[in-house]
C-alpha cells in the first residue's frame, strides 16, 4: 500500500511540497527523529573521523593537516600489515566454519530429534554471555586446563600453552570466535529451514470426505488456519476426541469418522440433516458401546471408499505424528552439545571451589566442599548493586528505545514504498551496518562530551543508533506480511495515521518486537566497550567495566572472578529461556512472508 499524498497546491511551492512532503505529515513524524538522531550520532562522527584522519590530531589540542601521512605511515609498518592480512584470513575462515557448522547443527535440530527443545536452548547459550567471560573462560582453560589434560594423556603438541604459539593461537581464536558466533547462525538458519519445511497444513484432500456429507468446518480447515489459535480452538469438542485430526489418517478411518459425526437419534436427524435426503432416510441401528450403552446411529456407506482388511487382531505399532524420532542423530546432536556446556560448567565449577581447590586437577572437577562465600565476596569488592542499577537502566532505555523508533521507521517506510524519499532513507539507514563502534570510538568520545552525555543516557542512544539499520531490517520484513486492509478497515473506522499503528499494527508486531527486545537487553547487559569508553564517571560505570577494573584484585582468586561473572550473567539468563522461544518464530515469520 502507498500511503495518501499530501495534498498540494500550484506553482512553485506546490512542486516544493510534492518533493519534499509526499506523503500524510505522520508518517514523516514518525521517520524524521531516525533520520536526525542517525545522522547526528553516527554519520557526523564518521565524517568527522575521517577529517583527523588526514591531520596531526591526538585527541586533545590544536591540529593541522597533515595529507596522507597517516595512511602512508600505517602500510609502511609491517606490523599493521601483517595484522591486515591477519583479519582477512581470520575472517574468511571464521566465516566460513561458522556457516557450515551452524548449518549441519540447524538441520539437525530441525529434524524429528528427541529433546529438541532443550537441546535449542543448549546451542543458544552462548548468545547471552559477555565478550569479557568468555575471554576469560578459554582462556584459562587453553592456558590451564588443556596443557594438564594433554599430559595425561601423552599428546604432545597441547602440553604447552597454544596462547603462546604464534600458529596455534590463531586456531584458537577462530574456535572462539565460531563458539560465540555459532548461536546467532543457527537462529538464522532455523528460521529458513522452518519456513521451507512448512508445518502449516494448507489443503484437505478431497477424496477423503464424501460428497454427500457437509463436514464441520475445524481447526485445521484451510479458511479457518488464518484465526488465531484461541480462536481456533475454542469450543470445539472434536479436539478432545481420538483421531480428530482427520485429515492426517487414511481412508481406513472414514468409516469412523462418519459414523462419529452421525449418532443421531431419530428425533433428530431431519432437524439436523434437512439437505441430505439420501442419509436422512436411512435406517437406524444400535451402535454397540460396552461402557456407554446403546446410542441409535444411522446407517451409512461409502462404496467410493474401500476399507482395508485386517489380516490379524494384533493393532499395529502407532506412529508417532510427524514420523519417528531420530535417536542416532539425536545422540550426536547431545555429544555436539558438550562443546558448549562443558565451558559453561567449568566457569560455575571455578565459582564454587577455593584457591586451594583450584591449583589441584584440570578445573573441570566437581568442586567439593561447596565455596559459597566467593559470591558474597564478589557482591562486596565491585559494589554490585550500584553497578547493577547502571547496567539496568542502560538496558531497560536501549531496549524500549530500539522497540519504538525501529518499529516507527520501518513502518513509514514499508508503506511508502512507493516513493524514492522512503527508498533513499532505508539505504541510508543500512549504512550503520558497515560502521562498528570502535572505528569512530574517538570522535564518539568527543561528541558524547561535548554535548554532557558522557553518561549512561549517552551510553544507550548510541546502542539505540548503532543498531537502528539491524532492526529496522527486522521489522520491515515483518511488516511486509501483515495485510494492508486491516489498515484500511481502521482508516474506514475513522482511526487516524498514530491511532492505525497504535492499535492495529503495534500488537501485531509483537512477535518480532520480543525478537528484538531480546537482542537488545543480551548486547546492551553484556557491552563492554562502549561504556567504558563513553561514560566519564567511574561510579556510574555498568557491570562489565566494573568487573573489568577490580582485574587487579580478581587475579589473587580467580574463583572470585568467575562468582562475580556469573551474577553479571544471572539476568541475561532468566531474560533469555523466557524469550528465547519467540527469537526464532520472529525471525521466521518476518522471512518467510
Amino acid at each position: 500500500m502507498t500511503a495518501t499524498s499530501a495534498p498540494s497546491g500550484g506553482g512553485p511551492l506546490g512542486t516544493l511540497k510534492k518533493i519534499f512532503f509526499p506523503v500524510a505529515p505522520a508518517y514523516l513524524l514518525m521517520i524524521i527523529p531516525a533520520i536526525v538522531l542517525f545522522t547526528f550520532f553516527i554519520i557526523y562522527p564518521t565524517i568527522q573521523g575521517m577529517f583527523y584522519s588526514f591531520t596531526n590530531f591526538v585527541g586533545y589540542g590544536t591540529f593541522h593537516s597533515i595529507g596522507f601521512a597517516n595512511y602512508k605511515a600505517a602500510f609502511s609498518d609491517p606490523t599493521i600489515r601483517d595484522s591486515y592480512g591477519f583479519t582477512l584470513l581470520f575472517a574468511v575462515v571464521a566465516c566460513i566454519f561458522t556457516n557450515v557448522v551452524a548449518l549441519a547443527i540447524a538441520i539437525a535440530l530441525n529434524a524429528k530429534i528427541k529433546w529438541r527443545s532443550g537441546l535449542r536452548t543448549i546451542f543458544f547459550m552462548p548468545m547471552v554471555l559477555s565478550g569479557l567471560i568468555v575471554s576469560y573462560i578459554f582462556t584459562f582453560i587453553i592456558s590451564t586446563s588443556v596443557p594438564i589434560i594433554s599430559a595425561a594423556i601423552h599428546f604432545a603438541p597441547l602440553e604447552s600453552n597454544i596462547l603462546a604459539n604464534q600458529h596455534l593461537a590463531w586456531f584458537g581464536v577462530v574456535f572462539v570466535a565460531s563458539w560465540v558466533a555459532i548461536p546467532g547462525a543457527i537462529i538464522i538458519f532455523l528460521a529458513g529451514l522452518t519456513g521451507i519445511s512448512g508445518e502449516r497444513v494448507d489443503d484437505v484432500p478431497a477424496h477423503y470426505l464424501p460428497a454427500a456429507f457437509l463436514v464441520p468446518r475445524h481447526q485445521h480447515h484451510p479458511d479457518v488456519q488464518e484465526l488465531p489459535q484461541r480462536v481456533r480452538r475454542r469450543g470445539r469438542p472434536d479436539r478432545r476426541r481420538p483421531g480428530y485430526r482427520h485429515h492426517q489418517r487414511g481412508p481406513d478411518h472414514l468409516q469412523r469418522f462418519l459414523q462419529r459425526r452421525l449418532r443421531l437419534p431419530d428425533g433428530q436427524r431431519c432437524h439436523l440433516l434437512p439437505d441430505h435426503t439420501g442419509l436422512r432416510g436411512l435406517p437406524a441401528k444400535r451402535h454397540p458401546a460396552s461402557r456407554r450403552g446403546s446410542v441409535v446411529a444411522t446407517e451409512i456407506s461409502t462404496p467410493t471408499v474401500a476399507t482395508p482388511r485386517i489380516g490379524s487382531r494384533r493393532k499395529p505399532r502407532p506412529v508417532p505424528e510427524g514420523g519417528r524420532v531420530n535417536w542416532g542423530l539425536t545422540i550426536i546432536v547431545a555429544i555436539v552439545s558438550l562443546i558448549v556446556i562443558l565451558p559453561l560448567y567449568f566457569a560455575i565449577a571455578m565459582a564454587l571451589k577455593s584457591p586451594a581447590q583450584t591449583g589441584t586437577g584440570t578445573g573441570f572437577n566437581f568442586p567439593w566442599p561447596i565455596q559459597w562465600g566467593n559470591f558474597r565476596v564478589a557482591w562486596d569488592l565491585t559494589d554490585t548493586p550500584l553497578a547493577f542499577s547502571m547496567s539496568m537502566l542502560v538496558t531497560l532505555i536501549a531496549v524500549a528505545g530500539e522497540i519504538i523508533v525501529s518499529a516507527l521507521a520501518a513502518w513509514s517506510i514499508v508503506r511508502n514504498w512507493g516513493h524514492w524519499q522512503f527508498r533513499a532513507t532505508f539505504g541510508y539507514l543500512m549504512i550503520a551496518l558497515f560502521i562498528p563502534f570502535p572505528v569512530v570510538a574517538l570522535p564518539q568520545v568527543k561528541l558524547m562530551a561535548g554535548i554532557g552525555l558522557a553518561n549512561p543516557f549517552g551510553v544507550a542512544i548510541l546502542h539505540i543508533m548503532f543498531n537502528l539499520a539491524f532492526n529496522v531490517l527486522l521489522f520491515s520484513a515483518f511488516i511486509r506480511g501483515i495485510p494492508v486492509e486491516l489498515e484500511e478497515s481502521a482508516r474506514l473506522d475513522g482511526c487516524t495515521t498514530w491511532q492505525t499503528f497504535r492499535r492495529i499494527v503495534l500488537p501485531l508486531l509483537a512477535p518480532i518486537s520480543a525478537t528484538v527486545g531480546i537482542f537488545a537487553f543480551l548486547q546492551s547487559w553484556n557491552d563492554f566497550m562502549m561504556p567504558r569508553l563513553i561514560t566519564a564517571n567511574p561510579k556510574f560505570q555498568t557491570l562489565p567495566v566494573v568487573q573489568y577494573l577490580f582485574q587487579d584484585q580478581f587475579t589473587t582468586n580467580i574463583n572470585v572472578a568467575f562468582a562475580s561473572y556469573l551474577m553479571a550473567l544471572l539476568p541475561t539468563l532468566v531474560a533469555f529461556l523466557i524469550a528465547q522461544r519467540w527469537v526464532v518464530s520472529g525471525i521466521m515469520r518476518g522471512s518467510i512472508k
